[in-house]
């Protein structure tokens, strides 16, 4: 047995148990830097909130609105593609 089953034994074990998940996410708490680099005492916390929503990444994501829309047409597209011509249309779709 070599060393890339035991590891995938091993993950499947690992990923089938409860605990696992909850292991991760301590770690994920514990291990990850915190989001501000200088600690806030509690009435600075609201303000500290509120700025970092202001500036969220997801506002500045409105701007792809239309190449995303495009991409999901396209995609769309290839898939009909494939479902109508199969193996002809199958290099659309690894492309």
């Amino acid at each position: 047995m070599g060393w890339l089953e035991r590891t995938s034994r091993a993950m499947d074990y690992l990923t089938g148990r409860w605990w696992f998940y909850l292991l991760l996410l301590a770690l994920g708490f514990f291990l990850l830097p915190p989001y501000a680099s200088k600690g806030y005492s509690w009435p600075e916390i609201p303000d500290v909130v509120a700025e970092g929503l202001s500036h969220a990444v997801i506002y500045e994501l409105v701007r792809l609105a239309w190449p995303a829309a495009l991409l999901h047409v396209l995609a769309l597209a290839v898939i009909a593609a494939v479902v109508l011509w199969g193996e002809r249309a199958a290099k659309a779709f690894d492309l």
